[in-house]
């Protein structure tokens, strides 16, 4: 029989879960799934040191595939074992505003964690856990990945509980026994401000830049992709090398082959882009309930992302050259405590696929009314950029080709005569998109080189500036222009000194009037 959600304080009670004397409780024995994925994908993440071991003994194994079956037995044992200790000595407590976790087997770890340190409530829904209703609850802080917390295998009502009244704690910042029936998940507040169709998500899959991750990936795996096609042209009973000899078979046959072959890998790269952005966006919604965006999404795993709007440090419309040929924007709103990890970027950040530029645009004046991004004007970075570059890399290319000369190479010097003028072009194109402007609050940024981005950075949320010049730069009266943020930094080269400077001076003083407390 299961008890009614009620949320108690100073210490918020699970139904699901067994306590012992001094409140800690257990996790649901549905977590030991959980817990027992988890351990699998390590593994599989960490196969790739095994494969060498298994290359060598490769021949020993199909000799005696007894010790094979042998030893993914052993293996299934220990991960068993180990997943069982692992919920053993796990033991979570939610008591007096804070969220407090024992866990580890052979290294025992205790985390408590205020709730004013959490930064994002983030509620994970994986396939195997829609059958019994059960979600996981994921505490992000600003701080590294080792401060966050994990709850897994809660009851979809307690984790939307926990979250209100974390959230209606952060947000008001008043003592923690808050009436009970404010502390319920409400959303009839929300407001959808976008969504995504599956075909935004097919055009996601086709612009995202997975298709050269992929190729990139493959590269490694020549050889074995070339006697992998060998086998299989025997198999057909295809003559691969007589197909392809120019005495034997015109140019046009030959030309054809290999265009219906690059076609048919890329089709398939694309097809898996497309999948992986459909898997990961699939029922894509983006509400506003007052002061936080709500990102839900994902199709085999249903993730759900609140972040308040006052931690909101960049928005940046990204552009790369098939989004531009497609008319679409990715947009990212970008907050504190930003990562390189992926996993962990996504949940501290909000990333809104292929929309329209006019979408775009709407959802950076939603967060922020008094940009002026759709109709502003920016002004190029000088042309001392192109001139230092094109000087740099002329100097490298000369050496190179007086390196060639003395060696008797002259195709090295050919090389190097067709390679400047391409390095020029993409020098220009690089000068040409990188612009800059700014009011009274804010800064603009454009920047790009096939594609475009365009950033948007509060000067009242900085958290650090820097003016600098070379030698030369001073002569010029230009110089670099550094703006570091919680989210990261901003840096424009070449500006006139006189508008950089008056750029950081508005934004100190601006910093100094409001005094504003970007977390």
């Amino acid at each position: 029989m299961e008890t009614s959600h009620v949320m108690t304080n100073p210490s918020i009670l699970e139904p699901e879960a067994t306590s012992n004397s001094v409140g800690w409780r257990r996790l649901s024995p549905i977590a030991l799934l959980y817990v027992l994925v988890n351990i699998l994908k390590f593994a599989a993440s960490n196969i790739l040191y095994l494969l060498p071991a298994l290359v060598v003994g490769w021949n020993t194994v199909i000799e005696y595939p007894h010790y094979l079956a042998l030893a993914a037995l052993l293996m299934l044992t220990l991960v068993s074992v180990y997943s069982v200790l692992t919920f053993r000595a796990y033991r979570y407590r939610v008591h007096q505003g804070h969220v407090e976790i024992r866990s580890g087997v052979l290294q025992k770890t205790a985390l408590d964690l205020p709730y004013e340190r959490i930064q994002n409530v983030r509620i994970v829904q994986p396939i195997y856990y829609r059958f019994t209703g059960h979600v996981c609850v994921e505490l992000d802080t600003a701080g590294s990945s080792d401060q966050e917390a994990k709850l897994y295998a809660l009851s979809k009502s307690y984790a939307e509980d926990l979250k209100a009244e974390i959230l209606q704690k952060v947000a008001l910042g008043a003592d923690i026994n808050v009436d009970a029936e404010s502390t319920f998940a409400d959303h009839s507040g929300e407001v959808i401000i976008n969504q995504r169709s599956l075909f935004d998500l097919v055009l996601h899959g086709i612009s995202s830049n997975r298709v050269w991750i992929m190729l990139g990936a493959l590269s490694p795996f020549t050889d074995e992709i070339i006697d992998y096609l060998e086998a299989a042209s025997s198999y057909l009973d295809l003559d691969l090398i007589a197909m392809l000899d120019p005495t034997k078979s015109s140019l046009v046959t030959v030309v054809v082959f290999f265009l219906s072959l690059a076609l048919t890998v890329f089709l398939v790269l694309v097809s898996l882009s497309i999948l992986g952005a459909i898997i990961t966006f699939y029922g894509f919604t983006l509400s506003r309930d007052d002061e936080r965006y709500i990102r839900r999404s994902g199709l085999l795993t249903k993730h759900e992302v609140t972040i308040k709007l006052s931690r909101l440090q960049q928005i940046v419309l990204k552009r790369d050259w098939l989004d531009m040929l497609l008319g679409r924007v990715n947009v990212k709103l970008l907050q504190s405590g930003s990562t390189n990890n992926s996993e962990t970027a996504q949940s501290k950040n909000l990333l809104v696929p292929s929309v329209t530029p006019k979408e775009a645009f709407e959802l950076s004046t939603d967060a922020w009314p008094e940009n002026r991004l759709s109709g502003i004007t920016y002004k190029r970075i000088g042309k001392g950029y192109m001139v230092s570059r094109l000087s740099m890399f002329s100097a490298v290319l000369s050496l190179i080709s007086l390196l060639g000369f003395t060696l008797n190479n002259s195709n090295v010097a050919i090389f190097c005569l067709i390679t400047l003028p391409l390095l020029a072009l993409a020098i220009f194109i690089r000068w040409w998109r990188w612009g800059y402007a700014h009011d009274e609050q804010y800064l603009y940024v454009r920047k790009g080189f096939l594609g475009v981005d365009q950033c948007i950075v509060p000067l009242y949320k900085l958290q650090q500036t820097r003016w600098s010049q070379t030698v030369w730069q001073k002569s010029a009266n230009v110089g670099q222009l550094k703006i570091v943020l919680a989210s990261g930094r901003q840096t424009v080269p070449f500006v006139d000194k006189t508008e950089g400077i008056k750029i950081l001076d508005d934004a100190l003083h601006r910093v100094e009037d409001l005094k504003p407390n970007w977390m």
